[in-house]
């Protein structure tokens, strides 16, 4: 994190990266910075991470998620110095109900067909 202008958070919130970026991590970001995540809230703490941009630990952010969602709308992140705020929807594009579509049909055809199906969810890791 310490040589990098961007950190950008993809991982899936699970017991394992649920708060695995704090005051250390944020600290030994460079000043000049930015911190963006697109997965799920609670993988960054929050207030360590409202500081780190408050005080000017890193240049700035963009956040997709929080850990109280929907964020209130007395957040201090809505006015954070150099922060974008968006709905949780970091992720979703014109194609993202096509892709949707795309592999309810593929896993129906497979489900009737008795072959394995794609893209299951793995209840024990969490995604």
């Amino acid at each position: 994190m310490a040589r990098s202008d961007f950190v950008v958070v993809t991982a899936p919130l699970t017991p394992e990266t649920r708060g695995m970026l704090g005051e250390e991590e944020f600290r030994a970001m460079k000043p000049t910075a930015f911190f963006i995540v697109f997965s799920r809230g609670g993988i960054a703490d929050d207030a360590a991470l409202l500081r780190a941009v408050d005080e000017g630990w890193i240049a700035g952010a963009g956040l997709d998620n929080f850990g109280e969602e929907p964020l209130p709308a007395d957040s201090p992140f809505w006015t954070a110095r150099n922060t974008i705020c968006t709905p949780h929807n970091g992720a979703t594009t014109e194609a993202t109900l096509r892709r949707g579509a795309d592999i309810f049909i593929d896993n129906l055809g497979r489900f009737a067909h008795g072959e394995e199906l794609v893209n299951i969810v793995d209840k024990a890791a969490g995604y």
